[in-house]
């Protein structure tokens, strides 16, 4: 026994191999039935904090905790009997795990491969072998990924967890994003329908808004043309609505996606936190 504990003794001590980093970040939630699960209590199983944010990119700076208030909408209120939550913001974040040199990157929805690891060097080329019905989406160059997750880690095996801390849906890139266009949800002014909206060029589809046009009017850039007028509110109307109404009455073919995805910015706002995260 003595000589075992000598042994002991003399070992070197082990070195601490559990690392944890997490990087919170805000995303918008473009989804309008996603602050309506907030109001009702239907998010996650705590009620989180919902945020009104100005300017970009959002920050503590710049984004007001709304203190759990609930608001009626113009049309989800009568048509559902739902409030909606007034902060049209929410805070999540990427938790990167370092276990022995084995890494986990927990993930707060469900994401594309092509994010985790990158899309094939042949997609751009290839387009019959990726698309069955490639009219339905950005296919090419247009359909544009920031970055591979995997390139940015410092642990050569790696294991993504989706859904791991949120809730948020599914992650799609904004050039691929379609929403659909219902009638119903036009403004009184202005004499738009669909049909109207798609015959002037401003839809992709003749019942679905892409989502750069929505981002766009959301977040518009200096020098950008966008529509104006009563064609800009219809198209706000479609944008605001065109998520969550899509996966009731039913949503652009090919797109089922988008009516469970809390927003069109998920995946530049998640890939910017990822770059804040593995740059310290």
């Amino acid at each position: 026994m003595a000589e075992l504990l000598e042994t002991a003794a003399d070992a070197p001590a082990l070195e601490s191999t559990i690392a944890w980093d997490e990087q919170p970040f805000y995303t918008r939630l473009t989804n309008i039935g996603f602050r309506v699960l907030l109001a009702d209590g239907d998010l996650g199983w705590q009620v989180p904090p919902a945020y009104t944010c100005t300017g970009r990119p959002f920050t503590d700076a710049n984004c007001v905790d709304d203190g759990g208030a609930f608001v009626d909408d113009p049309l989800l209120t009568p048509l559902i009997e739902s409030q909606i939550r007034a902060g049209d913001v929410l805070e999540t974040r990427l938790v990167f795990v370092n276990v022995g040199g084995v890494g986990f990157l927990f993930m707060p929805g469900e994401l594309p491969p092509e994010l985790v690891i990158g899309l094939p060097d042949d997609f751009a080329t290839n387009t019959a072998a990726y698309y069955e019905e490639p009219e339905l989406h950005a296919v090419g160059d247009a359909y544009v990924i920031p970055g591979a997750l995997l390139d940015l880690v410092p642990t050569e095996l790696t294991f993504t967890i989706g859904l791991g801390g949120d809730e948020l849906g599914y992650w799609v890139p904004v050039e691929e994003v379609r929403l659909k266009c219902l009638d119903l949800v036009m403004p009184a002014v202005g004499g738009y329908t669909c049909q109207r909206l798609f015959d002037e060029g401003h839809l992709i589809t003749p019942d679905a808004v892409s989502g750069p046009v929505c981002r766009g009017l959301s977040d518009p850039s200096p020098g950008e043309a966008m529509p104006a007028g009563a064609a800009r509110d219809a198209l706000m109307a479609v944008c605001r609505y065109g998520q969550a109404l899509g996966r009731e009455l039913g949503e652009p073919d090919g797109h089922y996606e988008e009516t469970n995805s809390a927003g069109w910015d998920l995946v530049d706002d998640t890939w910017a936190a990822a770059e804040e995260l593995f740059s310290r």
